[in-house]
């Protein structure tokens, strides 16, 4: 008899998972080429005009515009891709929700850092600065990636992303505090969760108050 197939679960969601970077990639190049942005003034652009403008070849030229199409991040109209709503709101630089600079952060220095998790896990030390030579994941931080973290930057540093970071130890809202202001954020504020097993996070403001980060602690 024929295996009975009903019962067995769709291999999608592995799918995602193991792509997942692939997407990543593509935000993080059209990030860095500051198509968002462009955009925004244009209006819109072709293959041909993307091509012209950023000196890539039309084949691969037309691979990232729809690839970005096919995230939502940019939407085709006939021949020409222009931003969608989100690119829109949180892509442009300038605008009060800007995002592109933690897309940066993330590309440059998550994402090496993640290639090498297993080495975390077994060492249980950061992967993204050097304990040894300084005193937290911020010391000697790149200064153009600090100065491009405006607009809502990354949430929590927790659970496995916490071991690559912090070498296996949680801060203090006090420490993150001091971090926090030296990278240029204000009003900072502690909050308490009273959630079981939550603990709290450190929430301040670098750009306009309404627009916060936050680093959670023990």
């Amino acid at each position: 008899m024929p295996a009975d197939t009903s019962l067995t679960p769709s291999a999608q969601p592995l799918m995602a998972l193991v792509t997942g970077f692939w997407a990543s990639k593509v935000l993080a190049v059209a990030n860095e080429l500051n198509l968002f942005t462009d955009l925004s003034r244009s209006g819109g652009i072709t293959v041909v005009e993307f091509s012209r403008h950023y000196r890539i070849q039309p084949r691969p030229a037309e691979m990232l515009l729809t690839a970005c199409a096919a995230l939502g991040l940019l939407e085709k109209l006939d021949d020409r891709y222009a931003n969608s709503r989100l690119s829109d709101c949180y892509l442009v630089r300038d605008k009060p929700m800007y995002f592109g600079g933690w897309i940066q952060m993330a590309d440059r220095r998550e994402y090496p850092a993640w290639m090498k998790l297993r080495q975390a896990l077994h060492d249980n030390c950061p992967q993204t600065w050097d304990p040894n030579k300084q005193t937290s994941l911020f010391d000697g931080e790149d200064p153009d990636l600090v100065h491009e973290l405006d607009g809502p930057a990354g949430a929590a540093l927790m659970s496995l992303n916490m071991l690559i970071e912090t070498w296996g130890r949680n801060y203090t809202a006090a420490e993150y505090s001091v971090w926090l202001k030296k990278t240029g954020f204000t009003h900072l504020e502690t909050i308490r969760f009273d959630a079981p097993a939550a603990n709290g996070a450190v929430i301040g403001y670098k750009t306009a108050p309404g627009i916060p980060t936050s680093q959670t602690f023990p």
